[in-house]
């Protein structure tokens, strides 16, 4: 328990779990008795109202719990007539409603308008780029784009705006916090796949309909059908657990460095080392098994991006020899996530109706082409470009559309020849480079950039209380550079999920520069 109080805070642990886990059954509740959905949805909102008020960090925190295990935000969601308004879109109403009105308060009070300047001056690119994704929301409507679509296509964008009062409420110690709630929620995510895997695995086709339309309708994930009765459960939310595999593996960092060097022989050392963090080692193969499961390619591109930026990481900080040490742990993680796979696929209680084949990760990894998806991906890939080619410079504005041909089964449905015109698409940086321009594009990258030279610069410091915990910045650049790999082949960074993250990261930057250190996570 003392090496997981090192990262995690375990009183705190269980109260967010517990909430967590309340949610997603009043999720549950409220999707097969309708007449509750709304009671719940209500009662949530009206909770982060009078949070918010007394303290709006608290508002904060469940805006960001949701983010973290909600997908696309519809966990729960109101329908008017058609229409239907997801718990995120309320809560982020909520959230930003109070921050304005305490600042209109704040001003007839004091007559003045206070707002933590400091921080806004450094994230002046942060700035700017909103400025162009605001051109990209004016060119839409000067291409007539249409309104339905620029509104749908530009609504993600607005999460961007969570940096005004996170910027200006957040301080050092919410850090704390932020830290369990983001931790717990990325382990609750995965043991949540875990446990879709076990029922599909296990129970047949009639008994799990209702809890697979629960998991389609809410927009939490998909379930699909693998080779061998094997299924892919993949969550949205399971890109969290992707950017927390390199948060754990870069604070262990150091601890495997020393554990090894303290010690005669190089498996002693090894031993040593896993024995003191045999809880963080575990929750990393959790955390792995649940990207693995989800059978994303997009996953595997941004897991093998991050795994080798970890290993430069550690030689630039270590030396080359540290290259023979996290090589044998990160394998040893991989086939702990492997095990963990097999055993609940196997499990003998009831019997087994699936099958699982490591072997198929690496097909599904390598499979550019032949399944719906990928030649879904690939065929829309010419005439993005050509649209993108169009208007390189300022882009196409948002809600600007492409026309293709798809092999998506549901597309087909519709169009049997599998003509398609769509707003969104599957290259995430194609797609912001159309809505926004070459301008746009350039400037989130120059801002993502930013962050990774800005830690870079703090692993130069010699000061002795950073020197303990200042592997868990760039665990946090790791992870953010992972979701921007992921977001080559799927739209995460120009959707709340990657927005978030970027937010999230910009401001625990902000506020570990303070004399130069983080917050001291042994004792968080």
């Amino acid at each position: 328990m003392t090496r997981l109080k090192s990262i995690f805070n375990p009183e705190k642990i269980s109260a967010i779990i517990i909430l967590i886990i309340f949610a997603e059954l009043f999720s549950l509740f409220g999707y097969f008795i309708p007449t509750l959905a709304p009671v719940f949805f209500g009662a949530l909102v009206i909770l982060t109202l009078a949070l918010s008020v007394k303290d709006l960090s608290l508002g904060i925190f469940i805006l960001l719990a949701e983010l973290f295990i909600g997908s696309k935000g519809y966990l729960f969601f109101l329908d008017f007539n058609g229409k239907t308004v997801s718990i995120r879109v309320a809560i982020f109403g909520v959230v930003m409603g109070v921050w304005v009105m305490k600042k209109i308060i704040g001003l007839a009070k004091e007559k003045k308008l206070t707002i933590n300047y400091q921080t806004f001056k450094e994230n002046i690119d942060l700035i700017v780029f909103f400025a162009l994704i605001s051109m990209g929301l004016l060119n839409g409507l000067y291409n007539r784009n249409g309104a339905g679509n620029i509104f749908y296509d530009f609504n993600g964008w607005i999460y961007f705006l969570i940096a005004l009062p996170l910027f200006d409420t957040l301080k050092k110690a919410d850090i704390k916090s932020i830290q369990n709630i983001f931790i717990e929620s990325a382990i609750f995510i995965s043991a949540k796949t875990l446990i879709f895997l076990y029922v599909f695995s296990h129970f047949s086709a009639w008994d799990i309909y209702p809890y697979y339309r629960w998991i389609r309708d809410t927009g939490v994930g998909e379930i699909t059908l693998m080779p061998n009765g094997f299924y892919r459960i993949f969550f949205q939310s399971q890109i969290f657990a992707l950017a927390g595999i390199f948060i754990l593996l870069a604070f262990m960092l150091p601890k495997l460095n020393s554990a090894a060097d303290k010690t005669k022989t190089f498996f002693h050392g090894l031993r040593q080392f896993v024995s003191e963090n045999y809880l963080l080692l575990s929750v990393a193969c959790l955390l792995l098994s649940s990207v693995l499961i989800s059978f994303s390619r997009s996953y595997f591109a941004g897991l093998a991006g991050g795994m080798v930026l970890i290993i430069l990481l550690a030689v630039f900080s270590f030396g080359w020899k540290i290259f023979l040490k996290i090589f044998p742990v990160i394998a040893a993680i991989g086939v702990g996530s492997l095990l963990i796979i097999f055993v609940v696929t196997k499990f003998p209680f009831p019997k087994a109706i699936a099958d699982f084949n490591a072997l198929s990760l690496a097909d599904r990894a390598t499979e550019l082409s032949g399944e719906a998806g990928a030649s879904s991906r690939w065929a829309l890939l010419p005439p993005l470009w050509e649209k993108i080619k169009s208007a390189p410079i300022f882009g196409r504005g948002f809600g600007a559309t492409v026309t293709y041909k798809s092999s998506d089964p549901r597309v087909l449905e519709t169009s049997p020849d599998g003509t398609f015109t769509t707003y969104a698409f599957e290259w995430g940086w194609l797609d912001i480079w159309l809505k926004i321009g070459l301008f746009g594009l350039l400037a989130y990258l120059i801002l993502i950039l930013r962050v990774t030279l800005q830690i870079l610069r703090s692993l130069k410091s010699q000061s002795a209380e950073y020197e303990k915990h200042k592997f868990i910045n760039p665990g946090i650049a790791i992870g953010l550079l992972s979701i921007c790999g992921v977001s080559v082949f799927s739209p995460y960074m120009n959707h709340p999920l990657g927005i978030g993250y970027l937010i999230l990261a910009l401001t625990f930057m902000s506020l570990s520069q303070e004399d130069n250190l983080v917050v001291d996570i042994e004792k968080s």
